[in-house]
């Protein structure tokens, strides 16, 4: 079994690879013990000690009083971290707070004992990815994570054995193409999942947290940053993503309006205002997968591109070669083209619909494969990368 340490800016996490009953490739994941601290701190004057067996104490904080909205929504003040800690806790409700609690009956009694909520409590206090992982397996399965097996103790146990996006960045173009194609597919997925009854919002895309499992679905590896929007809080929006595409008066959304609905959504004092809001934003889902991930056009790979502050940054250029590098020649204007929208729309509702353009675009080559078509170009293209420029990361 082999150890890896994941910082990245995060809580430390430990992370063991194994295998479990002999065939299934796992991964045990916790954080450092030393993370743990301040949970512990809190547990024991919760109920005032100064120390104390936590699991014990923790049965005696009167949990179900903490598991509200309100509590939940102010639980990072609790554990003095910052709103942005605990994404999952931003827009908490009811509805939210549900789904959560029928996550962990794990004795499927159709109630949630004390037992179980303090595991829930400390799970969002402490390593909010479990909570998510345990609420998207019961709730939201068909959306691409690894597979949760459980926990015990302080780790928990999820599908193992899944490749490393960077690890296919020198893979024939179609292949590329094909993963490009999924990732613009979970985004859209995320939004609007007429079977889901939450908006999705996630902005983590990166090449070390996407990852492609044994059947060659593209996963999100991390979850731990993952948004749940109650669709009720979207109703009385007057836009909607396909108003947007309609509606041309709108002003384009780049990187100051975008910046504007991070700074709200993570730190408004009202969740009614910013949650709400999460649907005429949710196109930067699709430029943060183009930027980060798809795009190998020079002005697209820098670090830190659309972060609030990325105008006092030292300008880094990303070490990954974008995903859609050396397309085909005779496609490499309408791939670029796209791409410049959906990283940098030129009219309001433009990122959405270039982005829904380039993955069908993308798919098609895929498609073409299987066919058998003639991939020549795609083949004198790869050759030349090979021989100028075969190192994944600069």
């Amino acid at each position: 079994m082999s150890q890896m340490i994941i910082a990245m800016g995060k809580p430390r996490k430990i992370s063991y690879e194994g295998i479990w009953q002999k065939t299934h490739p796992v991964v045990a994941k916790s954080l450092m013990p030393s993370e743990f601290g301040f949970l512990d701190q809190h547990v024991c004057r919760s109920v005032k000690k100064t120390d104390c067996n936590v699991s014990t104490a923790s049965l005696d904080m009167r949990i179900s009083d903490l598991i509200s909205i309100e509590g939940i929504r102010d639980l990072h003040k609790v554990m003095k971290k910052t709103r942005s800690d605990i994404p999952i806790a931003i827009c908490a409700n009811e509805k939210l707070i549900t789904q959560l609690k029928k996550a962990y009956d794990d004795d499927h009694d159709g109630k949630t004992s004390d037992a179980e909520l303090a595991m829930l409590y400390t799970s969002l206090s402490s390593n909010p990815e479990i909570a998510i992982l345990k609420l998207l397996t019961k709730s939201l399965p068909s959306l691409p994570f690894p597979q949760y097996y459980g926990a015990c103790g302080r780790f928990f146990l999820i599908e193992g054995g899944i490749t490393p996006l960077d690890d296919f960045i020198n893979e024939p173009f179609h292949v590329r193409a094909s993963l490009g194609a999924q990732l613009l597919q979970i985004v859209e997925e995320f939004m609007a999942d007429d079977n889901s009854e939450f908006f999705v919002m996630f902005t983590e895309f990166s090449y070390e947290n996407l990852g492609v499992n044994k059947d060659g679905e593209l996963v999100v590896l991390d979850v731990e940053d993952m948004v749940l929007v109650d669709k009720t809080f979207l109703r009385n929006e007057e836009d909607s993503l396909e108003s947007l595409q309609r509606n041309r008066s709108h002003e384009p959304c780049n990187k100051q309006c975008l910046q504007q609905f991070t700074q709200q959504f993570m730190h408004s004092s009202d969740p009614s205002k910013s949650c709400s809001s999460v649907q005429r934003h949710g196109h930067m889902m699709y430029a943060a997968v183009c930027q980060r991930i798809l795009s190998y056009l020079d002005d697209h790979r820098v670090e830190h591109f659309f972060n609030e502050d990325s105008e006092n940054r030292s300008v880094r250029k990303s070490p990954y070669q974008g995903l859609l590098h050396h397309p085909p020649n005779k496609d490499k204007t309408s791939i670029e083209d796209l791409l410049q929208e959906c990283v940098l729309e030129t009219a309001a509702g433009g990122r959405v619909q270039a982005a829904e353009e380039l993955r069908d675009y993308l798919a098609e080559f895929f498609q073409d494969d299987e066919n058998g078509e003639d991939n020549d170009d795609e083949e004198s293209e790869a050759n030349e990368y090979d021989i100028n420029d075969n190192s994944r990361k600069q």
